[in-house]
């Protein structure tokens, strides 16, 4: 027998049956709601961007505006690669477990 036998959740996505959602935060009908938000929302950006440039006409640009933009980008994903080692280490340390503990 499992250990997770008796969870109204699991039984019924087990068998079947149920809506589908686990846990509080709605499980993947949230997870798909958020995901089609977001590309509604990056079409939009999109279009808008689009729209912006065609009135700018020709504009030349450097090289500068790509050496910013690429270097941000890859300071960006460095920090949040630190962060997340940060966060594994803190976990594995039980740095977690402490924080309310008197």
């Amino acid at each position: 027998m499992s250990a997770q036998r008796g969870t109204p959740g699991v039984e019924a996505r087990r068998e079947g049956g149920g809506d589908g959602a686990a846990g509080p935060a709605g499980g993947w009908r949230t997870v798909l709601a958020a995901a089609v938000a977001l590309v509604v929302l990056l079409g939009i950006t999109a279009l808008f961007a689009l729209r912006v440039a065609g009135e700018m006409g020709e504009v030349a640009v450097g090289i500068h505006p790509f050496i910013a933009i690429g270097s941000g980008v890859a300071v960006m994903i460095l920090l949040g690669a630190l962060l997340l080692r940060l966060t594994h280490v803190s976990h594995r340390r039980g740095h977690d477990e402490k924080v309310g503990k008197p």
